[in-house]
């Protein structure tokens, strides 16, 4: 069994389409807010699984899309609050556009407590003078 999650960017149309095998959702940080997008399917070798059709989703100036592992929501093996510690992190992130926003996420999240799993943090922002 494994997971996995494939993103494709298009930065000419400034839109990206991913899909996902078991594997935690992106998040998506726009001016509107925070959003945890849709799951995806069973992990790999579950199974058959299930077809899927991704759509391509806009990514809007400023945007902010974040992809990473589940030892970074799951070190405590509370996924509730590890949920609810990416979104103010990532949130945080945002309104400081951008820095390093996938070691401040780590650092926000993780806050030198130990952890048990391996952390990948993936980010992409999005200039605001992009233009299609």
């Amino acid at each position: 069994m494994a997971t996995a999650v494939i993103v494709i960017v298009d930065p000419v149309k400034l839109e990206f389409t991913y899909a996902a095998a078991g594997h935690p959702p992106p998040l998506l940080a726009t001016p509107r807010g925070t959003e945890m997008l849709a799951q995806g399917t069973i992990p790999l070798g579950f199974g058959k699984g299930m077809a899927i059709a991704p759509k391509p989703l806009h990514l809007s100036p400023n945007a902010l899309l974040v992809l990473y592992t589940d030892g970074l929501i799951e070190f405590d093996r509370d996924l509730v609050s590890g949920e609810a510690a990416l979104r103010a992190a990532v949130a945080a992130e945002y309104a400081g556009r951008f820095g390093k926003p996938a070691q401040g996420i780590l650092d926000r999240v993780i806050a030198g407590r130990p952890t048990r799993d391996d952390i990948a943090i993936l980010t992409l922002a999005v200039k605001s003078d992009m233009t299609r």
